[in-house]
């Protein structure tokens, strides 16, 4: 009897060992919420909740309603029970038509998936590449000209202005040049290289006064030297207008999240700190003291951003959390950040005091990308995969896709910025 209670116990152990959970993940979708809109090169924002006590990876994609076509995967490792995932999709991709959506999520196991759907919606006000514009600073005067590809051009100035700054607002179809100093802020239509509106500088030149020139797809902001830092739409209304404490100014802006995110620099040099601001109300949400200058900032989820900055001479990569510690990513990009753009959800591309080098987020390090050459600026085209650089007096078009050059001009005098302008597809 006891040597049958005995087999017995060992079968039963060996069946509890060997049975596997048939259970399928739970996943629940946090965010976004049914019906949101996105358009593109917009960031959409999703947040979730995964159960099961087997879980291994996730996924993340974006499907048309048939089922057919599946966009901008994005796929991770999973550990424990319980995860919370927390993260933001790029909608850059140009062979993505506009219409109605799935953003799905799906929890795997080493024998099971279950996935969650939520719809969404994907608009796009199509805009074609038009060519570019070239910025001279000239010392205490500027000039700028745009080149259409219908082969029209355009001669703006010089002004008076130094250590002027530019951007492209892409919808509004505007040029906005920013001088530190000596000057106001001009913004130009490129369609017809027409001045639209001036911008004051209200200290007659005394002090610097224009800092943190930075855009969206439709709207421009600037910091000035009176310690407000100002957003405002192609009409040139005032949509945003905040206030920083007692003699600080704003050195550099980003936008992400529906916040910006401000360097901010106190007058006497006497602190320096990164601070997330909800510019409709103007209340901090978040700050890090730090000698660290950003150059660079892109939103990575509803919390957090990538940075790109300057800490004691050497170019450094970080995902950051408002009110939290930097989660360094790259220690040493190879040289001073310059400037950095966006290529896809997980990679960016960097220039630096030494050259272009490329990160993605998925993996470590930086891989240096020589084959783009030297450069002292540079733009990238999203919806053509397109790069400007500018190199001295020349400039240089590569396809990313390809890494061929298509383009390849010298001019006369050397160029400070180079930036591509758009059109309706009307």
């Amino acid at each position: 009897m006891v040597k049958v209670v005995k087999i017995f116990l060992l079968s039963m152990l060996f069946w509890h060992c060997s049975k596997k959970n048939t259970t399928f993940p739970e996943v629940i979708i946090h965010e976004p919420s049914t019906g949101t809109m996105v358009g593109f090169n917009e960031d959409l924002i999703y947040r979730a909740t995964l159960r099961h006590p087997d879980l291994t990876r996730y996924r993340v994609s974006v499907i048309d309603t048939d089922g057919l076509a599946n966009y901008l995967p994005v796929e991770g490792p999973v550990t424990g029970d319980a995860y919370h995932l927390d993260g933001a999709l790029i909608f850059n991709n140009p062979q993505m038509p506009a219409g109605s959506y799935l953003l799905r999520i799906t929890a795997f196991t080493e024998d099971d998936n279950a996935s969650a759907e939520v719809p969404i919606q994907y608009i796009r006000n199509d805009q074609f590449n038009d060519g570019y514009v070239l910025i001279r600073d000239l010392g205490n005067a500027y000039s700028a000209s745009i080149y259409k590809r219908n082969n029209t051009t355009f001669h703006l100035g010089p002004f008076n202005g130094s250590a002027v700054q530019a951007a492209v607002v892409k919808n509004a179809e505007q040029l906005v040049l920013m001088p530190n100093r000596f000057g106001p802020t001009r913004v130009f239509d490129v369609k017809s290289g027409d001045q639209l509106r001036t911008i004051t500088e209200e200290t007659q030149g005394q002090f610097p006064f224009f800092f943190g020139l930075s855009v969206t797809d439709t709207r421009f902001t600037l910091g000035n030297y009176l310690g407000f830092v100002q957003t405002r739409d192609g009409q040139g209304q005032l949509v945003h207008n905040f206030s920083l404490p007692n003699d600080n100014f704003s050195s550099f802006t980003a936008h992400g999240n529906d916040f910006v995110l401000v360097n901010l620099t106190h007058v006497g040099n006497q602190f320096n700190a990164w601070r997330v601001y909800n510019p409709r109300t103007g209340a901090n949400m978040g700050e890090l003291f730090t000698d660290a200058q950003l150059r660079a900032a892109f939103t990575a989820d509803a919390n957090r951003w990538w940075v790109f900055y300057n800490d004691n001479n050497v170019g450094r990569m970080a995902r950051w959390t408002p009110e939290g510690p930097l989660d360094v990513r790259v220690s040493n990009l190879g040289g001073e950040v310059i400037k950095a753009e966006r290529l896809s959800t997980h990679r960016f591309l960097i220039l630096t005091s030494t050259g272009f080098v490329e990160v993605n987020t998925q993996q470590s390090g930086s891989i240096p990308r020589n084959d783009l050459g030297n450069a002292g600026w540079f733009d990238y085209d999203a919806s053509e995969g397109r790069l400007l650089v500018t190199d001295g007096s020349s400039i240089r078009e590569y396809n990313m896709s390809s890494g061929a050059l298509i383009n390849n001009q010298t001019f006369a005098d050397d160029i400070t910025y180079g930036l591509y302008m758009y059109r309706d597809s009307l």
